[in-house]
This record gives C-alpha cells, structure tokens and sequence, in this order.
C-alpha cells in the first residue's frame, strides 16, 4: 500500500511538472510571437540591416549625394552629423532625425539629414527568423581636404 501512496504521489508531481513546463515553454513561444508582431523597435537583432552592396556601397551614396553646404565650406566648418532612422520590415528608411550635430553648422546637419532620408531601401534587420523594425545611427561626416 505504502508503495502505490508512493507511486501515486511521484505520478502526480511528475505530471504537475510536466504541465508547469508545457505552459512556460508556451508561455515564452508567445510571448518571443508577441514581440515580432508588435511595434517593438530592436537595437540589437540578430541580423542587422544592411544598405544593399554593403558599408562600401553606403559610403559611396552617401559621397556622391552629399552636397558641402558652401557657407561651411568657407568657414571651414567640418565634423559629424549623427543621424538616427529606423530600417522597417520592408526595408524603408524611417522617422529620420538628428541625434547629434555638428556646432555651428546646422547646414551640414540639413545636408545630412537631406541624404538619408532620400536613401533607397536597405535589406531589414531579423529576429528569430523575421523582419523587424531597426533602430540604426548613420554617422555623416564632413571634412575638406
């Protein structure tokens, strides 16, 4: 009799266990689901979006559309526009803003601003094997030579 007390009390931990773990394995599953199809914006993914052609492809839109406003040319302004956007799921550049600009020359910053929004669609980030909305900071600098 003892035994079956025994057995019957090892079934049922056994089987509470068994539920405890089913329902926080779903529990994480939907939780990881509700994450990629909410408007949750990563900074860090798994994958990281990338311009099509690459960094080297980037810096060569970014020279060849950038215009040195003249005004900071002459005053020979030069430095970094920190540029924030978000890479979509699609791929689109958006909520383009200034993070961080360059004092004195708000016309650079423009400038900069101007290139990235105009940027043609970047491959998106994933996570967990889906497209997700990125956060990205672009660094735009400016400097003559």
């Amino acid at each position: 009799m003892k035994n079956i007390k025994y057995i019957f009390v090892l079934s049922l931990l056994f089987l509470v266990s068994y539920s405890y773990a089913q329902s926080s394995a779903t529990t994480s599953q939907n939780q990881q689901q509700q994450v990629l199809d909410s408007s949750i914006i990563f900074n860090k993914p798994e994958v990281l979006p990338e311009f099509a052609g690459g960094s080297n492809k980037l810096m060569e839109y970014i020279s060849t559309n950038i215009k040195y406003p003249e005004k900071a040319m002459k005053k020979g302004k030069i430095g970094t526009s920190y540029i924030s956007f978000i890479v979509d799921k699609t791929g689109e550049v958006k909520n383009v803003s200034l993070k961080k600009g360059i004092q004195g020359c708000a016309a650079c910053d423009e400038e900069a601003l101007r290139v990235v929004k105009a940027m043609p669609k970047w491959i998106p980030g994933k996570q967990a094997g889906k497209f997700v909305d990125v956060q990205y900071v672009l660094p735009v600098q400016f400097s003559l030579k």
